[in-house]
């Protein structure tokens, strides 16, 4: 058993500690807000130091917990001793004498302290011009406040853990052994914790995503604009696209320009070509058949001119009578139909037609085609028109190659 005088004497000890540091704190308090009254310029700067000093010590918090928590986990020392019958005999302890003459001369300057509380407060107000206090400073300093005090608590467990006396046991050893239950509470736990940063992801990413507007009939009406960010956006990439029309156009312009220039330039070749042709023919079978040469000529004219379907069969047309336009490069059963419908149901009359005219005919006839593709319709109407097949034959071999 424990002296009852040394039980005393502790609490002595611990209620004048007690009270000797509430003095303490209560008047630097006292003179941390007289400090502060007083100090115009420099308060804030006193801010981020106090803050600073602060930080440095609730960073120590960390490692006493651990500290405190490892002291817990250690198991108990197992000392096996004899036990002796022990007789309680009251005696003077020199230290806790000296402890004791301590404390009273702590406490005697307990009147010293009040009066000096006593006359801080009965002190007026200094009112002087300050800076404010920043809000976000004082609530850091009264957080790290907070946490700091519990430093000494803290202090105390490990000094208790530390000086925890050996346990006396008989021969019982206790061997730490994890509870089934709390591990599988926390294997558990851990696995729905690995759905948090999901779940927090989709939530930063509905908080991102711009709210939705539905528009929804109502009995009043109000007319408003609203700028409905999907046509704004189709807007401006039509606007964008509408851009590059000028651009397309001039585009268009020259490569028709250049079309035509190479069109009249194969033209002109292709003519050359069947005029030496001509003229070797003519050679080769004598003087006397050149005048009848000559009266079959293109510069005859086309419209008494017989479509010989039997030299188009031999060049490769699939040609089934004098008027088969199919055998036309780009021309297909509906716009035939629509061009005999028409009267313009012969090479003849297509080779004198202009592809706007052609177009227009079709159009009228249910038909449709686009500029590029009737464009050379007549060139090719003209030289089927005058028997000239290899001379089609070359051009629609051309055009495909294009």
């Amino acid at each position: 058993m424990v002296p009852m005088d040394w039980v005393f004497a502790i609490l002595w000890i611990v209620v004048g500690a007690l009270f000797f540091w509430g003095g303490e704190q209560l008047v630097r308090r006292l003179r941390g807000d007289q400090d502060r009254a007083s100090a115009p310029a420099a308060e804030n700067a006193a801010h981020v130091f106090r803050i600073k000093s602060l930080e440095d010590e609730v960073a120590l918090i960390p490692g006493l917990r651990a500290k405190i928590a490892e002291l817990e986990a250690r198991p108990p020392t197992i000392v096996e001793k004899p036990v002796v019958k022990m007789i309680e005999r009251p005696f003077d302890n020199t230290a806790t004498m000296t402890r004791l003459q301590s404390l009273e001369k702590d406490a005697a300057r307990i009147p010293d302290l009040k009066a000096r509380i006593a006359e801080l407060q009965s002190q007026p107000p200094k009112i002087v011009e300050r800076m404010v206090d920043n809000p976000e400073h004082v609530a850091r300093i009264q957080s790290l406040e907070a946490e700091v005090a519990i430093i000494p608590d803290l202090k105390a467990k490990i000094a208790e853990l530390e000086a925890r006396a050996p346990e006396t046991v008989e021969r019982i050893v206790e061997r730490p052994i994890d509870n089934p239950e709390h591990l599988a509470r926390i294997r558990r736990l851990e696995e729905e914790a690995d759905v948090i940063p999901g779940l927090r992801a989709r939530i930063d990413e509905l908080e991102r995503r711009p709210p939705e507007i539905i528009e929804r009939p109502v009995e009043r009406i109000v007319e408003r604009l609203v700028d409905n960010p999907v046509h704004v956006a189709k807007i401006r990439a039509l606007e964008k696209e509408a851009g590059l029309v000028p651009g397309l156009r001039r585009r268009i312009f020259d490569l028709q320009r250049r079309a035509a220039e190479d069109r009249d330039r194969r033209l002109r070749d292709l003519e050359r070509r069947f005029d030496d042709i001509e003229r070797a023919l003519r050679r080769r079978d004598g003087a006397s058949q050149e005048p009848a040469n000559d009266a079959q000529s293109p510069d005859a004219g086309v419209a008494g001119t017989t479509i010989d379907v039997a030299a188009a069969k031999a060049e490769g047309f699939p040609i089934e009578g004098p008027n088969d336009l199919l055998i036309i490069a780009g021309l297909d059963s509906a716009a035939a139909d629509a061009l005999h419908r028409a009267g313009a149901g012969d090479f003849a009359t297509i080779a004198a037609m202009t592809p706007a005219e052609i177009l227009q005919v079709m159009r009228a006839g249910g038909a449709t085609a686009d500029l590029w593709t009737v464009e050379s319709w007549p060139e090719q109407a003209d030289l089927a028109a005058q028997n000239h097949w290899r001379a089609l034959k070359a051009l629609q071999g051309s055009l495909t190659a294009d």
